[in-house]
């Protein structure tokens, strides 16, 4: 199943200038977007399988890691 629309733009946008990984509070501050925006593109991410939650110990919060970043990293060549 393919989803396309304005979530699916805006969790393009969104990943494109934050970094590995992030809080939802990171990702207003980035983006300027309101918290509902980014809510829903964060859900869009995490039904894709583009994002994946950890929470803090100790904490309330939630860290989202962009997934993309751990794909390429696995599959980088690291010998000359």
């Amino acid at each position: 199943m393919t989803f396309s629309g304005p979530a699916e733009l805006d969790l393009r946008d969104m990943l494109e200038v934050l970094p590995r990984e992030f809080t939802t509070e990171q990702a207003m501050e980035a983006t300027g977007w309101d918290i509902k925006k980014v809510r829903q593109a964060i859900v869009m991410g995490l039904s894709q399988d583009r994002l994946m939650p950890r929470e803090l110990s100790g904490t309330s919060y939630r860290v989202y890691e962009n997934v993309a970043w751990r794909r390429e990293w696995i599959t980088k060549r690291w010998a000359a």
